[in-house]
């Protein structure tokens, strides 16, 4: 999907601008030397975002691209899945734990009002 979304705005970069404007060898040796001067940019980062860019892969070396979308979005909602049941959890211990000190205050006070009445 990726690949098309890419295509598609190269399609349009195209058709907005015209060709004598277009110089992809200089405008990438511009941005080569602008990464030169980044201290922190390393050789090996440097030599894969060249061949990137000469495949026609429009993207820095960031990390590996997960190829099917849906794995990312099954993490994500088993993460936000897990969060919600520790909440719940929580909630459902914070409950019991509020209720058995209700119930053991008003046993104790009955108590009290019996031993009175005695």
């Amino acid at each position: 999907m990726s690949d098309d979304l890419l295509q598609g705005t190269g399609d349009a970069v195209a058709d907005a601008v015209p060709e004598a404007e277009l110089a992809p060898k200089e405008d990438l040796d511009k941005l080569m030397e602008m990464l030169g001067k980044l201290p922190a940019f390393a050789g090996v980062d440097k030599e894969t975002l060249l061949k990137n860019l000469g495949q026609g892969k429009a993207r820095p070396p960031i990390g590996d691209v997960v190829a099917n979308p849906w794995v990312e979005f099954l993490v994500l909602f088993t993460m936000i899945s897990l969060v919600i049941l520790l909440l719940a959890f929580i909630g459902y211990k914070l409950y019991t734990n509020m209720a058995s000190k209700e119930k053991r205050r008003e046993l104790k006070k009955a108590q009290k009002d019996q031993k009175k009445k005695k």
